[in-house]
């Protein structure tokens, strides 16, 4: 049972996760038909650009055929989960850096029993969150297809926006924690079938790092 944790339920695919400080999260809005992409290729991008970024830190992680997500010596480091509506993405990765894991154990994450958790920290790799999205950014553009030479600082191309605020995280037990109304989506939303209601002719990674969080709860 979650316990004092709020409960949040959310329109993405896959079971109960589990969200809180420390956990660095990434919400792809992407145009997959403008940029020829499949679910399941989506799927693997954001996979395998966490384990690109883990082997920089000399950390094996690999993903799995049978539950989506990226996983170290069988416990979970990352966490997939999306919604396409309209041939468009959202919801996304979450990635454990440095946070709390034991609310991971008043659920089934991702819906498997006795499914093990895992995060940089324990792996001796970089806890600061800001630092792991950067390292993170070029594996997501290479994978996603973008052009690389975005930073968090240097925000914007000719394909792609980054939204990068720094808000506190609250811890939430949901089918994925859903970002601001007012965040930019690819898909017209004017027929309120999207929570993203600004058009754009651009996609956007929206990099979720929270603020005045120390790297061990």
């Amino acid at each position: 049972a979650p316990g004092d944790i709020p409960v949040v339920a959310i329109d993405r695919g896959g079971q109960v996760t589990y969200h809180g400080p420390g956990q660095l999260v990434i919400y792809p809005l992407i145009d997959l038909r403008r940029r020829k992409l499949g679910v399941r290729d989506l799927v693997t991008a954001l996979e395998m650009a966490v384990c690109d970024t883990a082997a920089g830190y000399g950390i094996d992680a690999s993903p799995r055929a049978d539950a989506p997500g990226v996983y170290v010596d069988g416990r979970k480091l990352a966490s997939v989960g999306l919604r396409i509506r309209r041939g468009c993405s959202y919801h996304g990765l979450a990635f454990n850096v440095a946070m709390d894991l034991e609310p991971f154990a008043r659920i089934n994450p991702c819906g498997f029993a006795g499914l093990e958790v895992t995060q940089l920290e324990d792996l001796g790799a970089p806890t600061d969150l800001r630092q792991v999205a950067e390292d993170l950014l070029p594996h997501l553009l290479q994978r996603l297809g973008y052009p690389s030479g975005l930073s968090l600082t240097q925000a914007s191309s000719s394909e792609i926006l980054l939204g990068v605020p720094t808000s506190r995280h609250s811890p939430v037990c949901s089918n994925a924690a859903t970002p601001p109304q007012s965040i930019a989506h690819p898909t017209n939303g004017a027929s309120g079938n999207t929570p993203y209601s600004q058009p754009t002719n651009k996609d956007l990674l929206y990099i979720a790092i929270p603020r005045n969080v120390s790297p061990t709860p």
